[in-house]
């Protein structure tokens, strides 16, 4: 099996989950550009500024959830917080006004979702750890301009080449059925396509007052030598169990002889939703 052939069943496995799931996904960060070319203001008060000067002059400051359409590709640095991200040309509609401009990378969104009619769930890198080399990440939900929730994500991809995040984001609506007390359920992805890079997957779900944080699966591929890729099994998939996450991890290895890979190991990993949270249960790991 290629990497090709896996990024392209993983590329069909996503279409499919969004049909099934009716979408609800409103933009996603890839190779430093939005998806879509529209994101939410993360910070509140951002200020939208009439050139990418830090002194140039502040045309407006944006609340927190505002709509932009994105007007061009990532240009310049923005330097805050330990490190670097790009700046953007951005309109909005603001108090019945037309407004124009540029705003930092840093300010916006990366990946945001619908979880209902006036509530957003939004993803944004916002500073960088020097002694683990990491990038730090937080989450909101938001409702009308309020923050509902927030939780900081420790440890989501280490710094690769330069200050720049850059990894890839994107967000899946899950079918959270079978979780007692859960109103929705996402997974949060970062993806990084080189050889080697950790790419995990961030089980994430909303209560309708908190944010939970739940198992994390992780996937890595070294070129010509292994695959290792993890997928959560929920109560509505088959094999599925209520009130449970599964983690299903398999490692394939390849074979010189048949230039192909084959599965070495298959482990299971057991989380029980608990009502405000998942509980590690049982850990099994199978040789093939």
């Amino acid at each position: 099996m290629t990497l090709l052939t896996i990024v392209l069943r993983r590329c069909v496995f996503l279409i499919s989950l969004l049909i099934l799931t009716g979408g609800g996904v409103w933009a996603d960060y890839w190779y430093g550009d939005f998806v879509e070319d529209r994101t939410l203001v993360f910070s509140d008060g951002a200020p939208l500024r009439d050139s990418t000067d830090i002194r140039s002059e502040v045309i407006a400051e944006l609340p927190v959830g505002t709509e932009l359409i994105i007007l061009g590709n990532g240009a310049g640095e923005f330097r805050d917080n330990g490190f670097s991200s790009y700046w953007y040309q951005a309109a909005c509609t603001m108090d019945d006004r037309s407004l124009s401009g540029y705003i930092p990378g840093a300010y916006l969104a990366m990946s945001d979702i619908a979880l209902g009619e006036d509530t957003i769930f939004m993803f944004n890198v916002i500073g960088f750890d020097t002694l683990s080399n990491e990038f730090q990440g937080e989450i909101k939900v938001i409702t009308g301009g309020d923050i509902l929730d927030n939780l900081f994500l420790e440890a989501i991809g280490a710094a690769v080449s330069r200050d720049f995040y850059e990894y890839n984001t994107e967000l899946i609506a899950f079918d959270h059925s079978g979780f007692t007390g859960l109103q929705n359920l996402v997974r949060l992805s970062f993806i990084y396509t080189e050889s080697g890079a950790l790419n995990p997957d961030l089980l994430i779900g909303w209560t309708g007052e908190h944010l939970v944080l739940g198992p994390v699966a992780m996937n890595q591929f070294e070129a010509q030598s292994y695959i290792y890729s993890t997928k959560f099994i929920l109560p509505t998939d088959e094999g599925g169990v209520d009130e449970t996450a599964i983690l299903e991890s398999i490692l394939q290895t390849r074979d010189e002889a048949s230039e192909d890979y084959t599965v070495s190991e298959d482990s299971v990993t057991t989380y029980i939703w608990t009502g405000s949270g998942f509980d590690l249960e049982v850990s099994d790991s199978f040789s093939q």
